[in-house]
């Protein structure tokens, strides 16, 4: 038994499905792959660079978001 090879998908048919889709996937060499979900550790390193950001930054007009 074989595995069905998946069409290769185009960036507008990739970024049609993503728009649409309630998880997060990334795109590579025309095929679509599901993104894992983040970690701990990833969540506290991405908090405690934001917090040093916002505070390196608030003399001045910029403002730091996260995109998560």
């Amino acid at each position: 038994m074989s595995a069905q090879v998946q069409p290769r998908l185009s960036p507008e048919q990739y970024l049609e499905i993503e728009r649409a889709a309630t998880s997060r996937s990334e795109y590579y060499n025309g095929r679509m792959f599901a993104m894992s979900g983040g970690t701990y550790n990833h969540s506290r390193i991405g908090s405690n660079l934001l917090t040093e950001l916002s505070i390196a930054l608030k003399k001045g007009h910029s403002v730091v978001v996260s995109n998560d």
